[in-house]
């Protein structure tokens, strides 16, 4: 469905991805891990236009994005759920939603998906009215998700979801995503709770200094040795 292939960024003259190439299947859940400054973040916003490629190449079900504007590639199905949340926070949760759906005509499958948000994330139902800011982090970061729902994505990137997040609440967010992994959604995840993210994901990526250096399935990686040390807080006895 995704496929990078030898893709290049940069911030000014500092090169922050050096020909980095992976691919996310239809259904899957992809995640990339590496430390900060390792081109996690620069990967997803070059991949969803926010920043422009300097070589490489970037395809969405056949759909070249390299020189698409943001808009245009939520329009091809991909959504990004920004690190930090980026909530509208003088909005309430409910304008939040629908300015994540704003691209959907206001049908009946529009209504029937801000049902399901509800229904899924049932404290953003009870605080629908509320203004998004006088959210606590945890409810805001599923506020973020849920926006990135709603614009009925073929491919939802996350970035960093958990960051911030007292550990209750890390939990509840990786079982948000493991239910959205049951449903089949496509997911690239970025995250640094590497264990966390590799045990909801089929496949991983590791990053390095803007350049792959490994790829494997997530049980593989789980048990590897030099991944367990960098990652995962060493080998657990």
């Amino acid at each position: 469905m995704l496929k990078v292939s030898n893709l290049y960024a940069a911030y000014g003259e500092i090169l922050a991805l050096k020909g980095v190439s992976l691919e996310v299947r239809e259904g899957e859940t992809v995640t990339l891990i590496g430390s900060n400054g390792a081109g996690k973040s620069t990967l997803l916003k070059t991949i969803s236009g926010v920043m422009r490629p300097r070589g490489g190449d970037i395809v969405f079900d056949g759909h070249h994005l390299n020189r698409m504007k943001p808009h245009e590639i939520v329009r091809q199905g991909i959504v990004q759920v920004q690190e930090g949340r980026a909530i509208l926070k003088r909005l309430t949760v409910l304008e939040n939603l629908e300015m994540g759906g704003y691209l959907r005509p206001r049908d009946t499958e529009y209504r029937e998906d801000l049902q399901r948000i509800f229904e899924r994330f049932p404290i953003l139902d009870q605080r629908k009215q509320q203004l998004a800011g006088s959210l606590s982090g945890g409810e805001q970061q599923m506020l973020a998700i849920a926006r990135g729902l709603m614009a009925k994505p073929r491919l939802i990137m996350m970035d960093e979801p958990s960051l911030g997040l007292a550990p209750l609440i890390v939990s509840e967010i990786f079982r948000i995503i493991a239910e959205m992994k049951k449903e089949g959604r496509t997911i690239l995840l970025v995250e640094q709770n590497a264990r966390k993210a590799l045990q909801v994901s089929d496949r991983g990526y590791v990053i390095v200094t803007g350049n792959i250096i490994l790829e494997d399935s997530c049980e593989a990686l789980l048990g590897n040795s030099e991944v367990q040390e960098a990652y995962l807080g060493g080998r657990k006895a």
